[in-house]
C-alpha cells in the first residue's frame, strides 16, 4: 500500500525529533513563553471538555495546559509516547488514520500540527469525526501555505531532519474543504507571523540566542503577532490557522 512507506518514514522522523521536543523546544525559557502565549490563544478559541483525545500528542505538552482533564494521547512515535506518559494519564502508540477507539467515544478531539504529517489527511479527519460523539468538538491547528510561509517550509521540508519532504503544505481553502466534508466549521483563527518562526522552533534554528534584551523583545514580538491578527487581508498571510468545528 502506498501509505506504508510514508507512515514508517514519519515514525522515524518523529522518533528522532522526540528528544529535541523534550529537551529544547518546550524547555527553553523564550520558547516556553511563546507556547504559553499560543495555548492561551488556542483555548480562548474553544475550551476542550469531557473526555479528550490529544490526537498526535507528541510529547504530551497539552497536558501541562489542561491539568486534571480526562485526556487520552495517541502518537505514531513510541519515543514521543514515552515522553507523553509523563504528562498525560493514558497514552497509546497508534496511527491517527486508523484510531484504535470505538465510535463516539470522545467529547473533544485536539489535533495540533497533525494533518500535514498524514499520508491521507482526509482519512485522518474522517477518523476524528468517527470517534467524536454527536455534537462533539474538534480543534484543528495546522500550517497553511501563504506568502509568508511557502518558501521557508519548502526548504525545511527538504533540508531539516525534523521534517519530511512528504509533509503537506495546505492552502487554507484546501484544509477547510477537507474539514468541512465531515464537520460544521464554527470558527477560523489566523495566527503566527514573526513569533512563530523566531520563537517556536529553537530545536531547528535557535534564533532566541540572537535576540537581545529578551524580557522586552519577546513580549514585543508576541504583541506584534496579536496586532497583525486584527489587520484585514494581512492576517490571512499567517503561518498557521486554528479551525474550530463540530460533528453534526
Amino acid at each position: 500500500m502506498p501509505a506504508q512507506p510514508n507512515k514508517y518514514s514519519e515514525k522515524e522522523t518523529q522518533d528522532y525529533a522526540a528528544d529535541f521536543y523534550e529537551d529544547i523546544r518546550y524547555r527553553l525559557p523564550a520558547s516556553r513563553q511563546y507556547y504559553d502565549w499560543f495555548f492561551h490563544k488556542l483555548f480562548a478559541c474553544a475550551r476542550p471538555y469531557g473526555r479528550i483525545l490529544d490526537n498526535g500528542c507528541g510529547n504530551g505538552i497539552v497536558g501541562e495546559y489542561l491539568c486534571g482533564a480526562d485526556i487520552v494521547g495517541i502518537d505514531l512515535s513510541p519515543r514521543m509516547a514515552e515522553y507523553a506518559r509523563k504528562r498525560l494519564p493514558r497514552v497509546e502508540v497508534g496511527d491517527s488514520q486508523h484510531l484504535p477507539f470505538p465510535d463516539g467515544s470522545f467529547d473533544t478531539v485536539v489535533s495540533l500540527s497533525l494533518l500535514h504529517h498524514l499520508s491521507d489527511p482526509k482519512q485522518g479527519i474522517a477518523e476524528v469525526a468517527r470517534i467524536l460523539k454527536p455534537g462533539g468538538l474538534a480543534i484543528f491547528e495546522d500550517v497553511v501555505k501563504t506568502a509568508l510561509s511557502v518558501v521557508p517550509r519548502y526548504f525545511l521540508n527538504r533540508k531539516s531532519s525534523h521534517f519530511s519532504h512528504e509533509h503537506k503544505n495546505f492552502f487554507k481553502s484546501e484544509l477547510l474543504r477537507l474539514i468541512s466534508t465531515f464537520f460544521q466549521v464554527e470558527h477560523i483563527h489566523h495566527y503566527g507571523y514573526l513569533g512563530y518562526p523566531l520563537l517556536g522552533f529553537p530545536d531547528i534554528i535557535n534564533f532566541q540566542k540572537y535576540i537581545p534584551t529578551k524580557k522586552l523583545l519577546i513580549p514585543a514580538l508576541l504583541a506584534f503577532d496579536d496586532f497583525v491578527e486584527k489587520i484585514p487581508f494581512i492576517r490571512t498571510q499567517s503561518w498557521n490557522i486554528i479551525v474550530i468545528a463540530r460533528r453534526t
